[in-house]
């Protein structure tokens, strides 16, 4: 996959995800180093266009509260910044990101999650969907605008699965 195709295809979405993500306090748990830091850039450049140069220090990334690779990462920064949401893959350096998930919607039930799933199998996808999560996406519809439309829907108190899940799901009721 071509990403830089898919930059350029999704621009007329950005207005719309500025305008929910601008604000939002956020926390991004993945297991990939260069996915962390690549969404700190990302979210650095964004705040530089937008709202000029900060001084050095968390104001350069705006409303991210961190971008994390290990479980108790993200559930102490959960615990002292207070994310309004949490995005989490289901693979973590440390730790499960499904339990990751279990742990933060025991600990904050009101906190909206949205799990970006890199290996789905049925069973996996089952534990994902009793983890506690609102919103459910494989890792390849990320960069189709699902993840904006799930965020809109937990943001709003709804829940998103992602439509191939769902499909996988009914193949298996069994």
């Amino acid at each position: 996959m071509d990403c830089l195709d898919v930059f350029y295809d999704t621009r007329q979405y950005w207005p719309e995800y500025e305008a929910v993500m601008s604000d939002l306090p956020y926390l991004f748990a993945t297991g990939s180093r260069v996915e962390a830091l690549a969404m700190v850039h990302a979210q650095r450049s964004y705040v530089m266009n937008h709202h000029g140069r900060r001084q050095p220090g968390r104001s350069e990334t705006g409303a991210m509260v961190g971008s994390v690779t290990t479980m108790a990462e993200a559930l102490d920064l959960c615990e002292h910044q207070a994310p309004r949401v949490l995005i989490s893959t289901d693979q973590l350096e440390d730790g499960d990101g499904l339990e990751l998930v279990r742990q933060a919607n025991r600990r904050w039930p009101e906190l909206p999650i949205l799990l970006l799933m890199k290996s789905v199998s049925v069973p996996r996808l089952r534990l994902a969907l009793r983890s506690g999560s609102q919103g459910v996406l494989t890792d390849a519809l990320v960069l189709e605008g699902h993840v904006f439309a799930a965020l809109q829907t937990l943001l709003a108190g709804g829940r998103y699965l992602d439509p191939n899940l769902s499909q996988l799901l009914e193949q298996n009721a069994l």
